[in-house]
């Protein structure tokens, strides 16, 4: 099991201080006014204090917090999900939505940074949906999930009092499934992908993925053969990408290639899990610039090496024709013709229908059904 290392801090100020002297990007995720600074208060206050950081930082928070034992317990999640800062093993939230967090981040009338209103909305909403579920006692929406009739805190009435500071309109008798809906209006939804790989599949997101794969599915229709492999920026250079082309066509049959404007970086790196976007070693992520979109052709190609159809099915779930796979030799290749050896995905890849239809509607978004058109045309 993979667990969030846990710290409690006894000097809570001194702690604050000593992260802003040291220019730690951190924030407060929600409940800042509950945020323990006595002693008394420290050992009576039963919940954790949750916070987001930036990558690479532990080191600079475990310092801070071991110079001052106490008994207010404080969590840390890094953008990128870094080990003993992660949320079941994955990043808390996504890394682009975390990042912006982060950039955004104010300080207001508390010793420590917390999220711009707009931010603490949407996160907070991200954390009922997605993580609470259930357990934050907002009716769902959802046939047969109900909610628990006895939450630990009165997360409706935060939910609507953030929504009313930040100017949003949250409508009447939100459930769940609307601020989902809501989320997904504003580019701050869990990604399809992320949720079929989510650790803690609680009945709120399971009901999701049901949700969210039938809505896709007009779109999953026109592509059952279709796969999109992805370019990213660590190997940003035109004869990587006719080399990944080279190599992609010994097993499929290439439609098309596509530099992405910014735009449509920022979608796709945004709306999709990528496989994450960041590397252990980079504290910047590691965006997506290319897209090569794909047809499958009847006869599969070898496994890769040493990679037996059962181990395959154990490592990639997910994965429906194994020639993507092909990505992994692609990997490897580009990894020895660029600067920087350690940069693992280079080349990211979609794994079923599914995953296509998604990657293309990010990148396309209103024009997702003329591009499929062109493509049909194309044999």
């Amino acid at each position: 099991m993979h667990r969030t290392v846990r710290f409690k801090v006894g000097d809570v100020h001194g702690f604050y201080a000593a992260m802003n002297a040291e220019n730690v990007p951190y924030c407060v995720l929600r409940w800042a006014d509950d945020v323990p600074f006595e002693g008394a208060s420290d050992a009576a206050y039963s919940h954790d204090v949750d916070h987001l950081i930036g990558r690479h930082v532990i080191s600079k928070i475990y310092r801070a917090a071991s110079d001052r034992p106490g008994r207010a317990k404080l969590d840390f999640y890094s953008i990128n999900g870094e080990r003993g800062s992660a949320y079941a093993g994955m990043p808390y939230l996504t890394p682009a939505l975390a990042a912006g967090i982060l950039e955004r981040r104010v300080q207001e009338d508390y010793p420590f940074y917390v999220p711009c209103i707009e931010d603490a909305f949407f996160s907070f909403a991200y954390h009922l949906v997605y993580h609470k579920g259930v357990e934050c006692g907002i009716a769902t929406g959802l046939e047969g999930v109900a909610p628990n009739a006895d939450p630990a805190r009165d997360y409706l009435a935060e939910l609507v009092r953030l929504a009313e500071r930040a100017g949003i309109e949250l409508g009447t008798n939100p459930t769940l499934l609307s601020v989902h809906e809501l989320l997904r209006a504003h580019r701050w939804n869990m990604p399809l992908d992320l949720m079929v790989r989510w650790p803690r599949k609680h009945a709120v997101l399971r009901a999701l993925m049901k949700h969210d794969q039938a809505l896709l599915q007009p779109l999953v229709d026109q592509v059952p053969d279709i796969y999109v492999f992805v370019l990213r920026s660590q190997s940003r250079v035109p004869q990587n990408q006719a080399v990944a082309v080279e190599m992609i066509s010994t097993r499929f049959d290439v439609l098309d290639t596509r530099v992405l404007t910014e735009t449509e970086v920022t979608s796709l790196s945004r709306l999709t899990r990528g496989g994450n976007w960041y590397e252990k070693s980079h504290v910047d992520p590691i965006l997506p610039t290319d897209i090569i979109v794909c047809r499958e052709r009847p006869a599969r190609g070898p496994l890769p090496d040493g990679m037996s159809a059962e181990k395959i099915a154990k490592r990639y779930p997910h994965i429906l024709n194994t020639d993507v796979l092909i990505k992994r030799e692609v990997r490897s290749v580009l990894r020895k013709a660029q600067s920087d050896p350690e940069t693992q995905t280079s080349v990211h890849a979609t794994d079923n229908p599914t995953e296509t239809a998604e990657t293309l509607h990010a990148v396309m978004g209103n024009n997702i059904e003329s591009y499929l058109r062109a493509l049909r045309q194309k044999g």
